[in-house]
């Protein structure tokens, strides 16, 4: 993994447990999986866009490293 998405992880990381949306992510990432799975169009919008929490959880597409 590079450095500069580690790094992009740890703070993503940092800011969710702040915030504590944890749960949040996680119900987030079985709805995408669940439209997903049954053909449904689902896209990451906004910040989640370039997130690479969201990344790693399959929300987007966008590579943080890209």
């Amino acid at each position: 993994m590079p450095d500069n998405v580690h790094k992009q992880i740890e703070h993503e990381f940092k800011l969710i447990a702040q915030l504590e949306y944890e749960s949040y992510f996680l119900t987030v990432a079985d709805i995408v999986h669940w439209a997903r799975d049954r053909n449904i169009l689902c896209q990451g919008r906004a910040s989640a866009a370039n997130s690479a929490v969201c990344y790693c959880l399959e929300v987007t597409n966008v590579d943080p490293n890209a």
